[in-house]
């Protein structure tokens, strides 16, 4: 039973890291100019954030990779509950498209971080139009499949709580509107407690059961 609900651990671990990663880079580019702002407002702020632009490069570069791993181990876990292969394949594909909008934002982060001092100052507004833009699409798409595949899956199988499928699906559409990643993180959240929740009754009826088990054989 131990070994079976490794998986559950290993992704609720992932979960809760990408979520941090995810919180730490949100914050880093939450004063970012928009796709609308001016060359002088986009030229003044990456001229004063060029390392911090590199530093949120790297914390997004991991956190694909932690994302990519926490949606893998959340797939094995539902199929292994009963859901629909098809729906959580589905569901990872979602993630992939979400880990290539992620991936996107960190390496135009890093471009434009590098084009400071050395483009036109309309260049650079140009590049940073087109990094909010296509992530927000790109990642907006992604999170979208992400969360209604997976979503019903949950509650086709209820593999977990069939309010955590519910409520994926409402974000599901929440994610198609320019929301960033807020969506994702909220649902990944919760579905990591309810990942260690669901974990610990189960380490509980197991071992209830294992001590039941034992009384009986030891009985007359």
């Amino acid at each position: 039973m131990k070994a079976k609900q490794n998986p559950r651990r290993w992704a609720a671990l992932g979960g809760l890291l990408f979520v941090v990663l995810l919180v730490v880079a949100v914050a880093g580019i939450s004063s970012a100019p928009d796709n609308t702002a001016g060359v002088a407002k986009v030229l003044n702020y990456y001229s004063q954030h060029k390392d911090s632009g590199y530093v949120i490069a790297v914390v997004l570069e991991v956190a694909v990779v932690v994302a990519l791993w926490f949606f893998w181990h959340l797939r094995n876990v539902l199929v292994e509950a009963g859901a629909d292969p098809r729906l959580t394949a589905l569901g990872f594909a979602g993630a992939i498209v979400l880990g290539v909008s992620g991936g996107l934002g960190g390496g135009m982060r890093w471009v434009v971080s590098d084009a400071v001092g050395h483009v036109t100052p309309a260049t650079l507004q140009g590049l940073n139009a087109v990094q909010a833009d296509v992530n927000s699409i790109l990642g907006g798409a992604g999170s979208a499949v992400l969360l209604f595949a997976t979503s019903f899956a949950i509650i086709g199988s209820g593999a977990l709580a069939k309010w955590l499928g519910w409520l994926g699906i409402v974000l599901g559409v929440v994610s198609l509107a320019p929301t960033g990643p807020v969506p994702v993180a909220i649902w990944v959240f919760l579905t990591c407690v309810v990942l260690l929740v669901s974990r610990k009754e189960a380490a509980g009826i197991a071992s209830t059961t294992s001590e039941t088990s034992g009384v009986r054989r030891s009985g007359p």
